[in-house]
Formats: structure tokens, sequence, C-alpha cells
């Protein structure tokens, strides 16, 4: 079985592992976190109650909402919009209102809820906590993961659910471990094929990217031209 480690649980690396344990059930996801707890930070965000986007009206351009990071917001949008985060918290049970300031907000004010429906959809994923990773290098031998991940010799020991009281999310997983983790891995990415998605097509010409690299089939000053073109284009929007 392929394995694939995630640095990091809090509410990009839950929502990673969310992902992934729906579309590729077949891999053995692990999480690696630092902290006591996973998405601590998500579960006291607005105050508690976890604004989870806006309906973005009235904003002619994503400058006006992200000055420093426009682009990065063009192609993550592109990708999932606010649209689909809403979709997607409401079809696993958190039903989402819109206040009258454009901003999207569980119905119940409550913060956890989002915790839990991102713990749910996550099941089977082997959350680490208190288990910082330190560094990370290339084995010459070794699957996915190190012999020593293998063989456990991290000190590290497997999450398991702990006995629910209330709605803490500390009291989802439990470890015993303080040890950083050294992961020593060869380079084997999930690639976007493997999860579902269109192979990424060239800026050029519109063929898999994989297949005009390997060619060579366009040159340096041609991709940053058709770059260049793409930057005004976006500009203009």
């Amino acid at each position: 079985m392929r394995r694939v480690a995630i640095i990091g649980a809090g509410a990009a690396g839950c929502f990673c592992a969310a992902l992934l344990r729906e579309w590729r059930p077949d891999l053995a996801v692990t999480l690696f976190e630092a902290g006591a707890r996973p998405m601590a930070k998500l579960a006291i965000t607005g105050g508690g109650r976890c604004n989870l986007t806006n309906d973005f009206q009235g904003i002619r351009s994503l400058s006006e909402a992200y000055p420093r990071g426009e682009r990065v917001m063009k192609r993550a949008l592109k990708a999932f919009s606010q649209d689909d985060t809403i979709r997607w918290f409401t079809e696993r049970g958190v039903p989402c209102v819109l206040q009258e300031d454009h901003c999207w907000f569980p119905q119940s004010q409550n913060a956890l809820d989002i915790v839990h429906a991102l713990l749910r959809a996550m099941k089977g994923a082997d959350v680490r906590l208190k288990t910082p990773v330190i560094s990370v290098a290339q084995p010459v031998v070794g699957n996915y993961f190190s012999q020593d991940f293998a063989k456990n010799q991290f000190s590290t020991t497997s999450t398991k659910p702990a006995h629910k009281k209330g709605r803490d999310p500390k009291n989802q997983f439990s470890t015993t471990s303080t040890s950083p983790a050294h992961l020593n891995m060869e380079v084997m990415p999930v690639g976007r094929t493997e999860i579902g998605l269109e192979a990424r097509r060239c800026l050029l010409c519109g063929n898999e990217v994989r297949y005009c690299m390997r060619a060579k089939s366009h040159t340096v000053s041609e991709l940053l031209a058709r770059i260049e073109e793409m930057v005004k284009e976006c500009s203009d929007c």
C-alpha cells in the first residue's frame, strides 16, 4: 500500500487528508502534528464561530480582498470555489448561513462543527500528535517511508480515538509521543491523475505537460511570453 505523509494537522492538512480519504481510500495517510491536538487554531477562529468564506459580492477584483495573495487565490478559487466550500460542508452535516456582511458561518455559530466534520471525513487517517517533523530525507532503500518508519523506530505511537467528552477536539485523538520524527522517504508524489483530476495541460499547445517537457517542445522565451499574456489578462479582469 502506498503511503502519504502530511506534515501538519491544521485546517489545510486535515482537509487534504479528508479529500485523500474520499478520493483514494487505498492510500495510507499519516499526519504529523507538533501540537497536542489537530486543528487547534481552527477551533477558535472567528471568535469560536469560524468564518468559512464569503460570497464575494461587490468585489470587482480579488486584489481588493487579497492584496498580497491575489494570484494564489485566483488559482485556488478556480480549483475549489467558495460555493464548493459551502457545498462540501453542507453535504457533510454542517448547514451554513450567509450573514448580511456577506460572510459564511456554520449555522450553529460553532467552529467545532467544522472541526468535527473534517475529523469525520478523514476517518481512517493516522494522526500522530506531539510529533514535530524536524527533517525530511531520501533513503537509499525502502518504500515510501523508510524501514525506520515501518519498524516504528521514531518512538511514536499510533493514535487511537479517545472517549468523547463534550465537543473538545483534543479528545478526538490521543498520543503518548513527544519524540520528533525524521521522515526518510523516496520521492513518490501523488499525481493529479491519481486523485481523479485531469492531467496538467501545456500553456501553449494544450497537450499534457509531461509530453511537452520530455520533448522540449517550447522555448523558455515562448513560455515567458505566454505567462506575461496571462498575467495581463488577469490584470484586466
